[in-house]
C-alpha cells in the first residue's frame, strides 16, 4: 500500500517550556507499538514553538514532556495549537527506574471547534469513561442490556450528524467493547458480530484496543486450552509456518476472514515472545519473518517486521550499533572512528551511586593504560547541565564520556539496568554482551578475549593459505 503523507502544523506558547526540545512521534502500528519520530522543534526563549509534521493518515501523535506523555489525534492538513500542562520533570527516583512509565493525557487544543476530532473524542470520553467506571461491577454481574442500550442511544443522539469517519468508528467500537464486556462475552461470537467482514482500522485506538483485548493471550493462555490449541502450538514450534497456522485457525468459524485471521496470528505471535517457556523465541521469530516476507497485506508485513525489531536483542558477534555523540567539550565521537581498538562500552548516569562507585574502578583500569583498549562511558543524564557538571568536576576520570541526551543509543542497545557494559572488538563486532563489570576481574577476561580473537584470526589466515595452495 502506497501512503501519501500530508503535513500538519503544530504550534503553541508555553512559558514553562522555553528553550525546550519537543519531539513528536506516532505509533507505527497498535500491536508492536513501535514509535516513529516525526519531527522536533525547540521553543524560543518565550516558550513559542512551531513545527511541521508529516503524517500518512489520521492517527495519534504524541510528545514526551518529562513526567508526562501527551497525545493528540492528528488529521492531515490541519493546524493544532497545543495547550501544554504545567511543566513537571521526572524526579531522580523516576528517572533511575527502568520500569517507569509516563503519565498519559490528551493535550488540549486551543483552536479546536466543537466538530474537531480531539474535541469530539474528549466529549465522548467524558460521557463513556465515568459511565463505565461507575457501572463496571454492576454491568459485569448483571449483564444489563437495557442500561447499555440507553447510554448508547443517548450518546449517539448527542453526536448525530457528525460526519467524521474516524470519530464515528471510534465511538462505535467503544460501545462494541461495552456490549462485549456486558453480555456478548463469547470471543468467537463477538468476533463474528463486530469484526468479521468489516474493515480493519489499524490506527483507530478504540478498534485496536477492543481487538487486542479480545484476542490477547489467546496463543499463550486461552488458546492452549481449547481443541485447536495443540495444533496451533505445533504450527509455531515445529512447522514455523504461518500458512499451517492459518489453516488451523481457519477451522474456527469466527476466523474465516483471511485478513482478520492473519491479524489474530500477528497478535498471537507478539504475545508468544513474552512466553519463551511455551514458545521458543527462534521458532516465533521464523514464523514472523515468513509473514514479513510473504503476507499480501502491507500493514501485516510492517507489523511483523516491527515485532521482530522490538524483540531483537544484540548478541555476541553481531555488528555493534554505531553512534555519534558529543563530549563535554562538544566534540563528536562515533563508534566507527574507534575501529582497530577494543572498546569497553559503559552505560551509566552521573546521579547513580552504583555508577559512581564503578567509575572509580574504571579509573584503575584506565590508569593501567592497556594497549588497544578504549573506555567509553555513555551517560543518559537528566540534562546537559548535570552531565557537564559531573564530568568537569571529576577530571581524574580521563576516559571519554559521551552524552546520550534522548537515550536513543542506550535504548538501541537494550540497556535497562545501570551501570551496564559491552565489549566491542577492533572490527566493530560485539565480543561480549553483557560484559563483565570492572569489579569482576575485567583485565583477566579481557586478556582471554584478546587470545580468542587472535586464535580465530590465525585459524582464518591458515585456512586461507591452505585454500590458495590447493588452487
Amino acid at each position: 500500500m502506497v501512503l501519501h503523507s500530508a503535513t500538519i502544523k503544530i504550534k503553541g506558547t508555553a512559558t514553562e517550556y522555553k528553550s525546550y526540545k519537543l519531539v513528536f512521534y506516532r505509533y507505527c502500528d497498535l500491536i508492536s507499538m513501535k514509535e516513529i519520530k516525526l519531527a522536533e522543534c525547540i521553543s524560543d526563549t518565550s516558550g513559542n514553538f512551531e513545527c511541521t509534521v508529516e503524517i500518512p493518515f489520521t492517527c495519534q501523535v504524541f510528545v514526551y514532556l518529562g513526567y508526562y506523555k501527551g497525545f493528540i489525534y492528528a488529521e492531515p492538513k490541519k493546524t493544532y495549537e497545543l495547550v501544554l500542562p504545567p511543566r513537571k520533570e521526572k524526579n531522580l527516583v523516576d528517572d533511575l527506574n527502568p520500569f517507569f512509565t509516563e503519565e498519559q493525557f490528551n493535550i488540549g487544543i486551543k483552536n479546536a471547534k466543537e466538530t474537531e476530532l480531539n474535541y469530539l473524542i474528549s466529549s465522548l470520553n467524558a460521557i463513556y469513561d465515568p459511565f463505565l467506571a461507575d457501572n463496571f461491577n454492576y454491568l459485569y454481574i448483571s449483564s444489563d442490556v437495557q442500561l447499555v442500550d440507553s447510554i448508547q442511544k443517548q450518546t449517539y443522539k448527542k453526536f448525530a450528524g457528525i460526519k467524521n469517519q474516524f470519530f464515528n468508528d471510534y465511538m462505535k467500537y467503544k460501545f462494541n467493547y461495552l456490549r462485549h464486556f456486558t453480555y456478548d462475552r463469547d470471543r468467537n461470537f463477538a468476533t463474528r458480530k463486530y469484526f468479521s467482514g468489516k474493515p480493519i482500522l489499524y490506527q483507530n485506538p478504540a478498534y485496536m484496543e477492543f481487538f487486542n483485548q479480545l484476542w490477547g493471550k489467546y496463543f499463550t493462555y486461552l488458546g492452549i486450552n481449547d481443541k485447536i490449541g495443540e495444533r496451533m502450538m505445533s504450527n509455531v514450534i515445529y512447522s514455523k509456518s504461518p500458512s499451517e497456522l492459518s489453516k488451523t485457525l481457519n477451522t474456527n468459524m469466527a476466523l474465516r476472514d483471511d485478513s482478520l485471521r492473519e491479524l489474530v496470528i500477528l497478535k498471537g505471535l507478539s504475545d508468544c515472545l513474552q512466553k519463551p517457556d511455551l514458545y521458543p523465541v527462534q521458532s516465533v521469530n521464523q514464523t514472523l519473518d515468513s509473514i514479513a516476507n510473504t503476507s499480501k497485506i502491507a500493514e501485516h508485513r510492517e507489523i511483523a517486521t516491527n515485532i521482530l525489531l522490538r524483540e531483537k536483542k544484540l548478541n555476541q558477534l553481531d555488528s555493534a550499533i554505531d553512534f555519534n555523540l558529543k563530549t563535554v567539550n562538544g566534540e563528536s565521537i562515533s563508534l566507527s572512528s574507534l575501529r582497530g581498538k577494543y572498546v569497553y562500552l559503559n552505560f551509566g548516569r552521573s546521579e547513580n551511586y552504583a555508577c559512581q562507585k564503578e567509575y572509580r574502578l574504571l579509573k584503575e583500569i584506565q590508569d593501567k593504560k592497556v594497549n588497544g583498549l578504549e573506555i567509553i562511558t555513555i551517560c543518559s543524564d537528566q540534562d546537559t547541565a548535570t552531565f557537564n557538571d559531573y564530568v568537569k568536576s571529576n577530571p581524574q576520570y580521563s576516559w571519554t564520556f559521551l552524552f546520550d541526551d534522548k537515550r536513543e543509543i542506550t535504548s538501541k542497545y537494550g540497556i535497562r539496568i545501570l551501570p551496564s557494559y559491552i565489549i566491542i572488538d577492533p572490527d566493530g563486532k560485539i565480543a561480549m554482551i553483557p560484559a563483565i563489570s570492572p569489579q569482576q576481574n575485567f583485565l583477566l577476561y579481557f586478556a582471554q578475549i584478546q587470545k580468542w580473537r587472535q586464535r580465530a584470526l590465525e585459524n582464518k589466515a591458515k585456512l586461507q593459505k591452505d585454500l590458495e595452495q590447493k588452487q
